[in-house]
């Protein structure tokens, strides 16, 4: 995932859904992308309970993307080492697993809203939604990574992330809260 001046980049490889690893390696290639201009806005909204919607405006066009949204809480989880907070865990998909297609052109905007449920031993206080445009592709220009160049690549267009209990709010998916997602 990567780019477009977006503050965060997930380096981590998996299937998507259970096995995710860190490739730090790959911290190189977001520095070197990372002052990228995205194509799109993002802006994130709570409209009730469990509801958000995301606004997304383009300024350039954008075809064959894939829009997400995940549903997080902050909670303490079995690690290794014993307990580890993390900060916004994915407790669910809002999307279906492989995003909703996504292409926008230039000048348009659109609203899409989601909901989830909320699990009985879930603290909605400590909730909140992820929001995220990617695409298939990337290079990665770290010839050294012990990893190669990986064989699927996404980029990240744009990423947002909205407490719940908040009616609007936006906050830029900074380093550790995306790593977070996948921890």
């Amino acid at each position: 995932m990567a780019f477009y001046n977006v503050e965060a980049w997930p380096t981590i490889a998996g299937n998507g859904v259970n096995d995710v690893y860190p490739v730090t390696c790959l911290e190189t290639d977001y520095e070197i992308n990372r002052s990228r201009p995205s194509p799109l806005v993002i802006l994130l909204a709570e409209e009730g309970f469990g509801t958000f919607t995301a606004t997304i405006v383009a300024e350039e066009n954008v075809t064959g993307a894939s829009f997400f949204m995940v549903a997080t809480l902050d909670e303490e989880v079995p690690s290794a080492s014993g307990m580890s907070r993390l900060p916004r865990h994915v407790k669910t998909y809002m999307t279906p697993l492989t995003g909703e297609d996504f292409t926008l052109m230039a000048g348009e905007s659109v609203e899409m809203t989601y909901t989830f449920e909320v699990q009985g031993d879930w603290d909605y206080s400590l909730m909140g939604v992820a929001a995220w445009v990617s695409q298939s592709g990337g290079i990665n220009h770290n010839q050294d990574c012990s990893y190669g160049d990986m064989p699927i690549k996404n980029e990240v267009l744009q990423s947002k992330w909205c407490p719940a209990n908040n009616i609007v709010a936006t906050e830029d998916m900074s380093w550790d809260n995306v790593k977070s997602l996948y921890r």
